[in-house]
């Protein structure tokens, strides 16, 4: 078993990512990147968690 701590991944470049699991074929990784990002959803919902102007905030995308 390993224990991951996302606030110590570090990375070398942008858009670096760390493998942590697959399950039922959903790969699932940490990364960093040092710019925007589009997040879709297929299928079901998601809730995102996110700063804007320094204050957490979350969103729910669903179809």
């Amino acid at each position: 078993m390993e224990i991951i701590k996302s606030r110590e991944f570090k990375s070398n470049q942008a858009w670096d990512s760390k493998f942590i699991a697959n399950m039922n074929g959903i790969t699932t990784k940490l990364h960093i990147n040092d710019g925007e990002e589009v997040f879709v959803v297929l299928d079901g919902k998601v809730k995102m968690f996110y700063k804007e102007d320094e204050k957490g905030k979350s969103s729910i995308l669903n179809i």
